[in-house]
Formats: structure tokens, C-alpha cells, sequence
């Protein structure tokens, strides 16, 4: 149409973003307080997501293990286990563990923090082993186009160290 003496097109040169419409992800990967049961430790994973966040659909974890452990399972916990995740497999690694979930719907709320996963080690009573969350692997993402990363600054991840003192902890609550 332009070479038979159409209008030219009409075009505006403004600023291009590098943001999303939607807005930005950001949040947290945190370990919990590592608890005993049935015969295995066990590591609660906890996502946060910031207060102008959008909500994560998948969360890729790495952790690495220092200590004589193992990660025997990274298993949905929490909100999670009700979810049907799109996608979902946890791999053993030379020095810990992966585990990747994908959901439909968001994992966490802006603004607020849940239980997602829960990682099982394998240990000796009384060892202590420091379990950290490795920030190169680790992400947050939503519709596999937007990530909170360390890298980018949109993502904090903080490991734990399962203390000698867990194994005294007791295993169930006394009742009155």
C-alpha cells in the first residue's frame, strides 16, 4: 500500500522497557528451622514473594551440602501438596540437590511467605551439616519469561545449619 501512494506508516521512537508489562518479580528462597521426624531431617523451603511483586509459578532450587549428609528427597509441602504442579522433578547432585516445580497458578502472594517444599537429608544423629542454597541456580520464575534472580538483585536466598541440637529436640509435644 505505501508504494502506491499510501500513507507512510507512523511510528514513535519512545524509551523501549526492559520491564514487563505486569511489573517485576522479586522475593526469597529461605531454609526453615530443620526438624527431626521419623528417622530423617527434614528442611522446610519457604517462598516469599515482595509486596510489588507479581506471584511465581515455578521455583528452581539448588542446594549444596557440607557435612556428612545426603538430600534422600525435595518433595512438595505445605500449600503446595494440594496443587497440581505442571511440572515437578528433584535430581541428586554430587554435592546436594535440584528440584524443579511449576505451577498453573502462582506459588505465594505478593506481599507474603509460604511453605512450598520440604528437604529430606539423611544423617547421622549428632552431626552437624550445613545446607545452602546455591545463588547461581536458584530462581524464582513466572511464565518462563520473567525471573527473580541473586544476579539480578530480585532474589535473596538464605541457607541453614542442622545443628547437633536438633537430635535433641523432642519428636512430639507433650499434652497436659
Amino acid at each position: 500500500y505505501l508504494f502506491l501512494g499510501g500513507p507512510q506508516p507512523a511510528i514513535t521512537r519512545d524509551r523501549i522497557s526492559t520491564e514487563a508489562a505486569g511489573g517485576r518479580l522479586a522475593g526469597s528462597v529461605t531454609l526453615g528451622a530443620p526438624v527431626v521426624r521419623e528417622g530423617g531431617t527434614f528442611i522446610p523451603v519457604m517462598v516469599s514473594a515482595a509486596a510489588d511483586s507479581m506471584e511465581p509459578q515455578a521455583l528452581s532450587l539448588k542446594v549444596r551440602i557440607s557435612g556428612e549428609a545426603t538430600v534422600a528427597a525435595i518433595r512438595r509441602a505445605g500449600s503446595a501438596t494440594s496443587a497440581e504442579p505442571v511440572f515437578e522433578v528433584s535430581r541428586a547432585t554430587s554435592d546436594g540437590a535440584g528440584y524443579l516445580v511449576a505451577f498453573e497458578n502462582g506459588l505465594v502472594r505478593a506481599g507474603q511467605s509460604t511453605l512450598v517444599a520440604e528437604i529430606e537429608l539423611t544423617r547421622a544423629a549428632g552431626t552437624q551439616v550445613r545446607v545452602d542454597v546455591d545463588p547461581a541456580l536458584t530462581m524464582l520464575s513466572r511464565g518462563g519469561v520473567r525471573q527473580a534472580t541473586v544476579t539480578a538483585k530480585t532474589l535473596t536466598v538464605r541457607g541453614v545449619t542442622v545443628d547437633r541440637s536438633v537430635d535433641l529436640r523432642p519428636t512430639t509435644r507433650e499434652r497436659n
